[in-house]
């Protein structure tokens, strides 16, 4: 009998439909609500767009030294929709009778002309992911409700798990049922979190670095800015690049589906010359 997996992050709080690697090993997919993305490809199931609200301009959490810059002010270029190509990211099932859906040929994103030249959208019918075009691409969608995706560039080793600190990669994670995998992902940044599988003795194995910039758009959420040589929340972070990301949590009602727990972190670590793809990646997902 196919175990029954819990539901994933509201769609409240997931503006960007993805995937994650399983900090447990093995995840069922959950539910995805793409950020202003639909698809356009003929005979595939198209993904209902969603309308992000206004998002307010974003609190500096305290210990932070300033506001992440690049997104506490509107992107600088006009921005437009865009036809963007959707690339199948090979993925690794932990259920037997797991096959992946159906993709559209292209979906549609609000962003610069300038960037929409240098995107595509990484899919496996369970999670979509915006990244570099023409990298390479590695899923995992587990038995126990935890995703993931990678994408790093196709010069680089594909890493298994988590890429290493020095990697160029844009990835994302979520916990599924494995309710310690969801407690050590966000209690960095939301404390609470740590209440899921708090033991006697024991504590958040993760913390916030000094160096590390933090904005809380809306509740639940954060953004974070992990500066070069600084190992923070992003995963990757502390190598040469600056990591961009995004975590969602939702610590539920202890009940089942919806209700389940749930914890979504997505990082973006490029070079410089692409720091506007990741502002576009991060934003659209916030």
């Amino acid at each position: 009998m196919r175990p029954r997996r819990p539901g994933g992050l509201a769609p409240a709080f997931v503006a960007v439909a993805l995937m994650v690697v399983a900090a447990c090993g093995g995840s069922g997919p959950t539910p995805t609500a793409p950020v202003t993305a639909t698809a356009t490809a003929s005979g595939a199931a198209s993904p209902t767009p969603t309308t992000a609200a206004p998002a307010a301009t974003p609190a500096v959490a305290p210990g932070a030294s300033g506001p992440i810059a690049s997104l506490a002010a509107p992107t600088p270029e006009t921005s437009r929709t865009a036809h963007i190509p959707v690339v199948t990211c090979p993925t690794t099932f932990g259920l037997p009778d797991e096959t992946m859906a159906p993709v559209p040929s292209t979906m549609t994103a609000t962003v610069s002309a300038a960037v929409a030249a240098q995107l595509a959208f990484y899919a496996n019918g369970t999670r979509t992911l915006l990244g570099p075009k023409g990298w390479h691409c590695e899923a995992v969608v587990g038995a126990d409700g935890s995703t993931s995706m990678s994408i790093t560039p196709p010069d680089q080793a594909a890493p298994t798990g988590s890429p290493p600190p020095g990697y160029q990669a844009v990835t994302a994670f979520t916990g599924g049922g494995c309710v310690g995998c969801i407690a050590t992902m966000a209690c960095g940044l939301f404390p609470e979190a740590w209440k899921l599988f708090d033991t006697p003795g024991s504590s958040c194995p993760t913390t916030s670095p000094a160096r590390e910039l933090i904005t809380r758009p809306i509740p639940r959420s954060a953004i974070f800015e992990d500066p070069p040589g600084v190992a923070g929340t992003g995963d990757p972070s502390g190598g040469r690049y600056r990591a961009l990301g995004l975590l969602v949590f939702d610590p539920g009602t202890g009940g089942s589906g919806t209700d389940f727990p749930s914890a979504l972190k997505i990082t973006c670590t490029l070079p410089d010359a692409m720091a506007q793809v990741c502002d576009e990646i991060v934003e659209g997902a916030r």
